[in-house]
């Protein structure tokens, strides 16, 4: 799961609902190099060969960089894996 940060605070249940059997990568589109995050995620897609990837972020619109950043990350590691977004309120539904 690629997971924005801001996303985890607004969501008091995210470790029921959200995170059992997944693993985390979490990180801030808007204010981190999204870049980097974009290359790291890439290593990890090809060396970890996961199932799957769902991004959980925020609804606002700066939240919307890691579905732009997780579809690179793909493309970039030449995998073929399903990808979901979960997007989660303000009022910390989804």
């Amino acid at each position: 799961m690629l997971l924005a940060d801001c996303a985890g605070t607004a969501m008091p249940d995210l470790h029921c609902t959200l995170l059992p059997g997944r693993t985390v990568v979490i990180g801030c589109p808007k204010f981190d190099n999204l870049d980097e995050h974009i290359e790291r995620l890439s290593e990890i897609l090809r060396d970890a060969s996961p199932k799957s990837l769902t991004v959980a972020h925020m609804e606002v619109p700066c939240c919307h960089g890691f579905m732009f950043a997780a579809k690179k990350a793909v493309e970039l590691a030449k995998v073929k894996i399903p990808l979901s977004q979960i997007v989660v309120g303000r009022t910390g539904r989804y």
